[in-house]
């Protein structure tokens, strides 16, 4: 597969696609393995979260005297939104792990499983670098948005008291949620390529793969932003139609069950939320794993012969690039 001759749309998803057979066999058993503690570590979240919600529904009845137990059932809910942080978290490193440990073993065929696991757990402080920063910035960016908007918001009360309109406080509101959008999606074409940037390059570390990400995609922006665009719909289509049949079959039972006690009794609404939530905290958990796991097998290959492409085109890359099937 020779990466030189990639050029278009069509081109790039039949050489991902390719790109399976060579893949596959490292990266499926890999990235299984990567995402089911963490769908796990979802599920019991959420089903901890659930277990909650039917004592908080009935604080409202609970007398003056009884704040101790209120105090109580709110502190409860403390271990499953730190347990869903946490989820969230090692999901994020996940995969960051995956889309680097997929682009060696594409580029590094020969290489096996054992040594690609090494050299990308390596890797990691320096994408919790790149975590850091593009945060950081982005949490900048957050910050103004809503100082702006709180601004704007006062300026409309203030507007409205004086001149009866509140015609600028909205225009300014408007103004900052375009302009936010604008520089968020700006930002993500620009940054996406640094996690490959540090499987590709060698000696890369956080600031080095995000200006790599930068340099590479100057000139190429709607390039890159079509095609990216093109090739997210593309995989969320596909992985929607291979994992929705699956989860939907197992919430058949929460539904049923949901069903049957609503026609028993309208107002045990605490039994029905138990039941679907059982069966939504499953749905949820193994929708979550199948779709990184197609997703790791997909959409990293893509990143990276975009990648290549894109250094080819910059006369960074003259030779091609031809991903060999290595053992596991």
């Amino acid at each position: 597969m020779d990466i030189i001759k990639l050029r278009n749309l069509s081109r790039f998803f039949s050489d991902t696609i390719d790109t399976l057979a060579l893949n596959w066999k490292k990266v499926l058993p890999v990235s299984a393995c990567v995402f089911l503690p963490v769908a796990v570590l979802y599920a019991f979240s959420f089903k901890l979260l659930f277990a909650c919600l039917p004592e908080l529904a009935g604080l409202k009845d609970l007398p003056p005297g009884e704040a101790g137990h209120a105090l109580t059932l709110l502190t409860g809910l403390i271990l499953p939104f730190i347990l869903l942080f946490l989820a969230m978290i090692l999901f994020r490193l996940a995969t960051g792990f995956m889309t680097m440990f997929a682009a060696k073993s594409l580029f590094e065929g020969t290489r096996t499983v054992p040594e690609l696991l090494k050299e990308t757990a390596g890797l990691l402080p320096a994408y919790i670098g790149q975590w850091v920063v593009t945060g950081s910035i982005m949490s900048v960016v957050v910050l103004a948005y809503y100082a702006i908007a709180v601004f704007a918001g006062v300026s409309m009360g203030m507007s409205r008291v004086a001149h009866g309109s509140a015609i600028a406080g909205i225009l300014a509101i408007i103004a900052a949620t375009i302009a936010y959008l604008a520089f968020t999606l700006w930002f993500q074409v620009k940054t996406c390529f640094a996690p490959i940037a540090l499987s590709f390059e060698k000696g890369f570390g956080a600031f080095d793969s995000l200006g790599k990400s930068f340099r590479l995609v100057r000139g190429q922006f709607w390039r890159v932003l079509g095609l990216t665009l093109l090739a997210t719909i593309a995989l969320s289509f596909s992985l929607t139609i291979m994992t929705g049949p699956v989860v939907f079959t197992l919430m058949i039972p929460g539904y049923v069950g949901m069903i049957k006690s609503m026609i028993a009794d309208q107002n045990n609404w605490e039994g029905m939320l138990r039941l679907f939530s059982g069966s939504f905290v499953w749905g949820m958990a193994a929708s979550l794993f199948l779709n990184a796991v197609g997703s790791a097998l997909l959409y990293p290959a893509y990143l990276s012969l975009l990648y290549a492409d894109l250094k080819i085109r910059k006369s960074e890359l003259t030779e091609s690039v031809t991903p060999v099937q290595g053992t596991v």
